[in-house]
């Protein structure tokens, strides 16, 4: 949770001191501009492909278990969703389905002209990210560790 708290007061910082601070114009006529553009394509595809990527490294770790490897229940692991023994077709359909919505909903979000949806979009892409690293960080570990000590994602 902290690692989130983290990202989001940093991302909220970076939003603030980059506001747009213009002086009145030289003439007293022209009249203020309505809108910029709030939406950043360079910064959302850049959360969508490490989205993509931590999601594509979770997917194949977790699909790639050991024998007698279970998929925790929801505090650690995802059998809620994916079963005990998940296969990649059932990854790839669950998972690709998650991270389709949500990159959607960041999309529509983080057009928004309001600061605090946007940082919500900015958010969820941060949250998909952090989740599935985690998760492939978690796999790695369960993968490489030795045999004879209990899994770190078998279920209690």
């Amino acid at each position: 949770m902290r690692p989130i708290l983290t990202s989001l007061l940093l991302l909220l910082a970076g939003t603030m001191s980059a506001q747009d601070f213009n002086a009145p114009s030289a003439t007293l006529g022209s009249p203020p501009r309505q809108s910029e553009q709030v939406f950043s394509k360079k910064i959302f595809w850049t959360e969508v492909g490490a989205y993509a990527l931590s999601n594509v490294l979770d997917g194949y770790t977790t699909v790639a278990h050991p024998a007698g490897y279970e998929e925790a229940g929801f505090p650690r692991g995802s059998a809620f969703l994916l079963g005990r023994h998940p296969s990649a077709a059932r990854y790839v359909a669950t998972m690709g389905a998650m991270q389709v919505a949500t990159s959607c909903a960041a999309y529509r979000l983080e057009h928004s002209q309001k600061r605090f949806l946007r940082l919500i979009g900015h958010a969820l892409m941060i949250q998909g990210i952090y989740s599935h690293t985690d998760g492939y960080i978690g796999n790695l570990v369960v993968l490489s560790g030795p045999k004879s000590l209990p899994q770190a994602k078998l279920a209690p």
